[in-house]
Formats: C-alpha cells, structure tokens, sequence
C-alpha cells in the first residue's frame, strides 16, 4: 500500500452503499474523489473531520496493484470546521458552486487563504472573504490580473476602470467607463493581502467588487 497525506477542502458527497461516501475534495495535487468507508456510521471517528467545505488533513491509501482504484481514506484530522450559520449559507452556496466547477492542476493558494480566512467567518466579514477566496481561486486557474498599470498600454498614471475579462486595470484612453477612487483602490488592496483589502474596502465597494468577480467567473470557469 501506498500513503500520502493531503492538507484538503471537501466540496462534495456521493453516497456508497450504506455507510460509506465517494468524497471529492480539492488538494494541491488538483481536484479528486477519494473513498471514505464507514463514514455515515454515527461512530466513526473521520465523520466530523469531512464535512462539506470542512479543511482536514486526510490520510490516504491506494493500491500498489491498480491507478484506477480510488485512493482510500485512512484517517481525517480536523484543521478547522466550516461554520454552519445561517449568515453563511450564501456564501457557502456561492463558494461550492464555483469550486465544483473549476477544474485547476492545484489549489495551493486557495487551500492557504481557505486556512486564514475560516476562522473569521461569520465576524460581518463573509462577503469580503468570499471576495479574496474568489479572486485567490482565479489565481489556481492562472488567471492574474494586471495591478501595476493599465492593460493596453503599461501606463501607470490615469487609471479609471479594471476589468477582469480584460486583465486588469484600464487608464482614461483606453476605458470603458470610470469607476470611482474607492473602487479602483480596493481592487488594488485585493492583490495585495486581505488585510489590506478587509481593512481600506467598504460594505457598498465589497458588494460593487463581488458582483463583478462573479460575473467575471461565470464567463471563465
């Protein structure tokens, strides 16, 4: 038997038989399913550790004999549970819908901000950790805006507009609109840590910014 260990996000359930589940989590290797027998027993020691959206640190085996089997479940150590709120149903909702879709080689950055950022859930902070956790999930899918100057032309003085279909930020040759100082700020901040971005980002600016991220992401994943 072989063994690895893999810090995962769990997204997905599908029943197996009576007490088992057909897990699909995100991991820095991509995505995958995983099988995890005995899971639905109320005494099973990994049940509470593979909750959807739960990040646990999965121990797996597989066989030496066949590729095609699925790596098997050992053990599952809790990292941090996702808070079942009804403050966070839609950001739950949201998230799930676009982890199910993408399709990335590794989910390092996300998994690493995912840490971060879960404890603060549910702390009037949702919609902007739901802001960086999207935009950190572009970056899984290599998508990385332009921040340091204007897309079309590298000029790093007149800017006015970003668009995430086009890259990044625009000057006022080259916009299609201006967005506003607190806009266009914020969208910097959110390139350079949460932090900032929690910090210099107001409640109307986070929702302005979440709206276009997720058009943005229905367009590209």
């Amino acid at each position: 038997m072989i063994e690895k260990t893999l810090k995962s996000i769990v997204i997905k359930h599908n029943e197996h038989s009576e007490n088992n589940l057909i897990v699909t989590i995100l991991t820095n290797e991509g995505k995958m399913q995983i099988y995890a027998p005995g899971v639905r027993k109320i005494d099973s020691k990994n049940r509470n550790a593979i909750g959807i959206l739960d990040l646990s640190n999965l121990d797996l085996l597989s066989s030496e004999k066949s590729n095609n089997l699925l790596f098997r479940l050992k053990k599952a150590n809790l990292i941090c549970k996702f808070p079942y709120d009804v403050n966070a149903i839609e950001f739950k909702e949201t998230l799930l819908y676009f982890l199910e879709k993408s399709m990335s080689n590794s989910y390092l950055p996300f998994i690493q901000s995912y840490e971060q950022l879960l404890p603060f859930l549910n702390q009037n902070k949702n919609t902007k950790i739901l802001i960086y956790l999207l935009y950190k999930l572009l970056e899984c899918e290599g998508i990385k805006p332009k921040f340091d100057g204007c897309i079309e032309c590298g000029s790093q003085t007149h800017l006015v507009d970003f668009k995430f279909h086009k890259g990044g930020f625009l000057c006022n040759l080259h916009a299609e609109e201006e967005l506003g100082k607190d806009n266009l700020m914020s969208l910097y901040y959110l390139s350079i840590s949460f932090e900032k971005f929690e910090k210099n980002t107001s409640f109307q600016t986070a929702k302005f910014i979440l709206k276009m991220l997720i058009q943005y992401l229905h367009e590209c994943i």
